[in-house]
């Protein structure tokens, strides 16, 4: 087995290019929604796609590891998830919509995959700092997906942005390949390959704490991606702000959560417990939602990017405490199995927040009120957290 540096580097590398791959359809939506005939608003149901897969893979994702071990089920997740990416090329409603499929079908399983690299080798008072340093992938693949596809767009097309990012994720799977016969050494060849999804759900759902988890992390889950899918779309559409502008303001939410997974993860069994860490991220959440309702095309933009920045200390940075506190109440021999069941509701809530989101836009709701209403439901899930532990 490798040391602590080079697995924590496996698994943010992979973590974050599926990140760049899975964001790179809601920042190129505005550019690429006249190729469908659709409103870029709609990118919501694709990102519903991809998240409703992500949340039975995600699941699935324990017995993956077990049969080919965690490289190998990287390898397939970066592959499915080019090949889903592909096929917007085609510029396809029924093409782009089974091509979400792919890429949740890739999205779910890989957080399993890198957790179970990392906890034989964190002992518990670094595990915070570990899993947050690690879960700073996915707001990296965002402020990469706000950086570059805007770019690519402008000098070119969104279909030269789509095969550009198809091929950093296929050289990632390949750069892979020498890892694997160590790290997967222990993998059993002969475990029956079935897709546990609801022993995985019921083993979480067994314990009251991990219950208390995934209420929240559904809740969280869907403000992160409504910020994901439609903050972009929102200062476009709603506010006439340039699509590089607009790019540049949710890259900069993406650094804010970057930087604050770790300083959460820093933070976190140290000067605070961390669920106390996240019923105060909660409140932020909230408070990021509802300025939302108050930003106007008149705010300079480095006043909206404070708002993305609010998000990204919030509803970016929360995950790598809640898979630490995931390893915490459960055995390291079953943390593969126990983060996809908990997972099962992260990506619920991603799958539900967009979808509720696109609901509310269609029946004639303010962008400002939607954020405000999923803001609301984040802070009211944090109360069970306020018990007692037992």
């Amino acid at each position: 087995m490798y040391n602590l540096s080079i697995l924590l580097g496996i698994g943010l590398t992979s973590q974050a290019v599926i990140a760049l791959i899975a964001f790179t359809t809601p920042v190129m939506a505005v550019a690429a929604a006249p190729s469908f005939g659709l409103a870029a608003v709609r990118v919501g149901y694709f990102m519903t796609m991809v998240y409703f897969t992500a949340m039975f893979s995600a699941a699935a994702g324990g017995g993956l590891i077990a049969r080919f071990g965690a490289i190998r089920t990287t390898q397939l997740c970066l592959i499915l998830c080019v090949c889903g990416l592909l096929l917007t090329l085609a510029a396809s409603v029924p093409l782009a919509l089974f091509g979400a499929l792919l890429i949740g079908a890739g999205y779910g399983p890989v957080t399993p995959a890198s957790s179970h690299l990392l906890a034989p080798v964190t002992s518990a008072e670094r595990r915070p700092l570990v899993f947050s340093l690690k879960q700073t992938s996915v707001p990296v693949g965002g402020a990469l997906a706000g950086l570059i596809v805007p770019y690519i767009i402008g000098v070119e097309s969104w279909q030269a942005a789509v095969i550009l990012i198809a091929g950093i994720g296929t050289v990632t799977a390949l750069a892979a390949q020498p890892f694997r016969i160590r790290c997967d050494a222990y993998r059993d060849r002969h475990a029956p390959l079935r897709l546990e999804i609801v022993p995985a759900v019921r083993g979480v759902l067994a314990q009251r704490l991990l219950q208390r988890l995934c209420v929240m992390s559904l809740a969280f889950a869907a403000v992160q991606l409504c910020f994901g899918a439609y903050f972009v779309t929102f200062l476009v559409e709603r506010h006439g702000v340039a699509l590089a502008a607009a790019g540049l303001a949710f890259t900069v939410g993406q650094i804010a959560g970057i930087v604050f997974r770790v300083i959460w993860g820093a933070v976190a069994g140290r000067a605070i417990a961390a669920r106390w860490l996240l019923v105060g991220l909660a409140v932020a959440m909230a408070g990021a939602c509802v300025a939302t309702l108050a930003l106007s095309a008149a705010w300079p933009l480095g006043a909206i990017a404070g708002v993305a920045a609010l998000f990204g200390a919030s509803a970016v940075a929360w995950n790598g405490l809640f898979l630490a506190e995931i390893v915490r109440v459960t055995s390291v021999a079953k943390t593969g199995a126990a983060t996809g069941g908990a997972l099962f509701f992260t990506f619920g809530g991603m799958t539900l927040g967009p979808a509720l989101f696109g609901v509310l836009l269609g029946v004639g709701v303010d962008y400002g009120v939607a954020f405000s209403i999923v803001g609301g439901l984040a802070l009211l899930s944090v109360f069970p957290l306020l018990r007692r532990e037992r």
